[in-house]
């Protein structure tokens, strides 16, 4: 009964968040390093010999001599909104326990908490996953040792 609550609640999680998913514009963004410490997310407009001219996010243009520069690479992460967002590793769990994200289509994990507390997690689409575990040892007979399940719908 509460398996069938569960995946009833993620369907209708899904098909209400379908169409409040934010755009994201594709990342060819860059990630410039000055001299000063200061860093820009943009993209390379201009490239002249002394010179580059960079576009930020926002949109705002900025002349920079060369010698000023440390290092101009691809930034990792996305522009979502307007705004950049660095890539977060481990973006579908915490310390302990799983965030609300969903993980990828066929993408998973195995791990075990203080030795006695094993979990799973799988997606099943990009915007579904679900996992749970059981403690090994927890003193009751084994048909009352307790269990958890985490589905997740991704918005």
């Amino acid at each position: 009964m509460i398996g069938r609550a569960v995946l009833i609640a993620c369907v209708v999680l899904l098909v209400v968040s379908g169409n409040l998913e934010a755009a994201q514009e594709p990342s060819n963004t860059q990630r410039l390093l000055l001299r000063d410490g200061s860093v820009l997310f943009g993209t390379v407009a201009v490239a002249a010999e002394d010179h580059i001219v960079f576009r930020t996010i926002s949109g705002t243009e900025v002349q920079i001599a060369r010698d000023a520069i440390v290092s101009i690479e691809p930034a990792k992460g996305d522009v979502v909104a307007g705004e950049f967002q660095p890539s977060d590793p481990n973006a579908t769990r915490l310390l302990f326990a799983p965030t609300g994200r969903a993980l990828r289509r066929g993408d998973g994990y195995v791990g075990v908490y203080e030795i006695y507390l094993p979990f799973v997690q799988v997606g099943i689409t990009d915007r579904i996953s679900i996992g749970g575990g059981t403690p090994f040892f927890f003193g009751l007979a084994e048909n009352e040792r307790p269990f958890w399940l985490t589905p997740r719908c991704r918005s």
